[in-house]
């Protein structure tokens, strides 16, 4: 009998055979500040070009936990109703690897007195593999380990929509509207089970004085055939410099976060996640680190962006 060594393989091994690691689009805490993930929409919203990466460590010591590393571009043109963005993904849960490229455009419309509403539109290819070569097996001979799953090439596209003032925004998202398989993952993968993520998002600035200022946010996530799960997000910003924010995320866990903007362009933060399941026995939280510098090219910008 074989026995593959670590838990992570085994975690690894489920997801492969369910929807949830194939279709399931990256998870992030600091998605308030990284909505590009979720919506293609949010492209150029930020008037201008702005270039972020975040880096998230899933259940620190759990062996095959997940890891994800996202960059993201986006600006708006000349004319400024169309903005262009680039996205990359790279993600790994074990022995299987995802690397996603997709590259955005949204199309804004100004409705006056600094309200906008923007459709936006996702497309782009996802690369998929299994990298068995990377077990730790009893048998090193074992041939079924022995080599790696060939590469699969995915092809993406998704759409959103994104309204936005200075004190409120609200958009809602199906980043993978399909996915269009080959037919050699199709027959590896068979069983699973393919449904489009939906993600609504909102929330609110409210200014208790000039120095102090509350920004609630929520958002939705659903799934067919899947618990509804909210993640409810508020943040106290002082001085508007120092960000300090708490998130539950419905039958998942508790988040703690904070940024720190630098300067008018420059900003960093970090969370940290404490799951509320039966895997806290097993790892020592979630760790999430976020960075972003913006190119304001000499333009005036009359008050800060607090979405």
């Amino acid at each position: 009998m074989r026995w593959i060594r670590g838990i992570g393989v085994v975690v690894a091994l489920f997801f492969l055979r369910t929807e949830i690691f194939a279709q399931h689009p990256a998870m992030y805490s600091q998605y308030m500040f990284n909505t590009l993930a979720i919506n293609p929409a949010y492209t150029g919203s930020r008037d201008a070009l702005s270039v972020a990466l975040l880096y998230r460590s899933q259940w620190t010591g759990f062996r095959g936990a997940p890891q994800t590393q996202t960059f993201s571009l986006h600006t708006p043109l000349k004319n400024k109703q169309n903005s262009l963005g680039l996205l990359v993904v790279n993600d790994r849960l074990g022995v299987t690897h995802n690397t996603a490229v997709f590259g955005n455009y949204a199309y804004r419309i100004d409705l006056g007195n600094d309200n906008r509403l923007a459709f936006g539109l996702q497309g782009g290819i996802s690369l998929y593999q299994d990298k068995w070569s990377q077990l730790a097996v009893d048998d090193p001979g074992d041939v079924v380990f022995a080599n790696d799953s060939p590469v699969y090439l995915i092809p993406k596209a998704g759409f959103g929509v994104y309204y936005d003032t200075r004190k409120f925004f609200a958009g809602v998202s199906v980043p993978q509207l399909f996915q269009v398989e080959s037919p050699q993952l199709k027959a590896y993968n068979q069983n699973t089970v393919r449904y489009q993520h939906i993600f609504f998002s909102t929330g609110y600035l409210i200014s208790l004085n000039p120095d102090v200022k509350l920004r609630p946010t929520v958002m939705v996530k659903y799934l067919r055939n899947s618990p509804l799960q909210l993640d409810i997000n508020t943040n106290l910003i002082l001085k508007d410099l120092v960000w300090i924010g708490l998130s539950y995320r419905t039958g998942d866990a508790l988040v703690g976060l904070i940024e720190y903007q630098i300067n008018p362009q420059f900003r960093i933060g970090y969370s940290y996640d404490q799951t509320l399941t039966e895997l806290r026995k097993f790892n020592q939280g979630s760790h999430e680190f976020f960075i972003r510098y913006e190119f304001n090219y000499g333009l005036k910008v009359l008050s800060p962006r607090y979405f």
